[in-house]
């Protein structure tokens, strides 16, 4: 039996595993390595889709389910298995989508759909986010995006975006569509998703799947989108970057993304392990 046999930590990887660069810290990487040799489970939960996390899991041990698209889906990146999905409604999102493209002219439009990452309206974000994070990409207009649909991005500089969201929330285009909710996860990506999806959400159907496998589990992020997710876990933590309401939603702040968070919440658990 190993000192962290049934513990699942369960982490968002930008801004929390990892910062702007891209890459894992070696320290974030050395101390997943450990809490692995030791039983415990290592976990992503991020916006990023199946072919993305492939630019994580190269650089990090990750050997238990991991929650991607937002919650809509829970995948097991060692057997390259949907274990289980969630879709948008297809008109229903295109037409949402639509409306926003004709309000907000200038806001960059994304949609993840089964086959990648598909440009809709292309600007200076869009392009920033191919770059940094390769993800399948092609473009189509918006009435040829093939299903199945998960959700969409809207993206722009963070000043002009929050403004874009500020007028959105005026037009009253959130009660039209209410089986969609608006979230940021990053501040230059504010998501659609369905509203019955969320990290948070998916961690309990990861839960399910697994059948007891984990008696504990700690969760870790930094914005908005992982709210449901730190409510979800058995203990949460913050990193020094997050935003203010993470933060206070969290039972613990962690140091940046960039000096090794997951690495400090093993280190909590180090501390606590005797009494789990």
């Amino acid at each position: 039996m190993g000192r962290f046999d049934g513990i699942l930590i369960i982490s968002d990887v930008d801004g929390t595993l990892m910062s702007t660069d891209m890459i894992v810290s070696e320290r974030n990487r050395r101390a997943v390595s450990e809490f692995i040799k030791e039983g415990g489970a290592f976990s992503l939960a991020t916006g990023r889709n199946k072919n993305s996390i492939a630019t994580v899991t190269r650089q990090i041990e990750v050997n238990a389910p991991c929650v991607l698209v937002n919650g809509a889906m829970v995948y097991d990146a060692g057997a390259g298995r949907v274990m289980w999905e969630h879709f948008a409604d297809e008109k229903r999102l295109k037409a949402l989508v639509g409306e926003i493209m004709a309000l907000e002219p200038a806001l960059g439009t994304e949609i993840f759909t089964g086959s990648g990452m598909c440009v809709i309206r292309k600007n200076a974000m869009t392009e920033l986010h191919k770059a940094r994070d390769p993800k399948d990409y092609y473009s189509s207009p918006l009435e040829a995006v093939p299903a199945p649909l998960y959700k969409a991005i809207l993206t722009d500089t963070p000043e002009e975006l929050l403004a874009a969201a500020e007028r959105l929330k005026k037009s009253g285009i959130e009660e039209k569509y209410p089986e969609f909710r608006f979230v940021f996860s990053e501040n230059i990506f504010l998501e659609i998703l369905p509203a019955d999806v969320s990290k948070g959400g998916a961690l309990s159907k990861l839960l399910s799947l697994t059948e007891g496998r984990f008696k504990k589990v700690y969760a870790a992020g930094d914005n908005f989108n992982d709210l449901e997710l730190l409510s979800a876990a058995d203990f949460s933590a913050a990193t020094e970057n997050a935003v203010d309401e993470v933060k206070k939603a969290a039972d613990a702040i962690v140091g940046k993304s960039s000096d090794g968070a997951i690495a400090d919440v093993i280190e909590i658990i180090k501390k606590t392990a005797g009494s789990l």
